[in-house]
């Protein structure tokens, strides 16, 4: 696959993330958010990179964006739903938007 290829069909899946039903509230106290968090983000970093000064996510939307991408990137295969639970975990958790 070409890499325009590969971006073409991460900002496609963005897209759809940034339109997909609002699954908030059902994913506050959703148990699985920080077993999913657990089991594979801390596997690559810790969490200096949700406390550091210059981190680059800024807003809710662009954390839920970081975590669809960490989780392609690290083949999670995540659906959309578990994607967003870990989002608002790491919101809930660190970011506070």
């Amino acid at each position: 696959m070409k890499a325009y290829q590969v971006i073409g069909i991460v900002l496609m899946g963005a897209g759809m993330f940034a339109l997909s039903p609002n699954v908030e509230a059902k994913s506050h106290g959703y148990p699985i958010d920080k077993a999913l968090y657990e089991e594979k983000c801390t596997s690559c970093h810790g969490t200096e990179m949700y406390t550091r000064e210059d981190r680059k996510v800024e807003s809710l939307a662009k954390l839920k964006n970081q975590v669809r991408l960490c989780s392609i990137t690290a083949k999670t295969k995540w659906s959309d739903k578990e994607n967003v639970a870990v989002a608002y975990y790491l919101n809930r958790e660190f970011y506070k938007f």
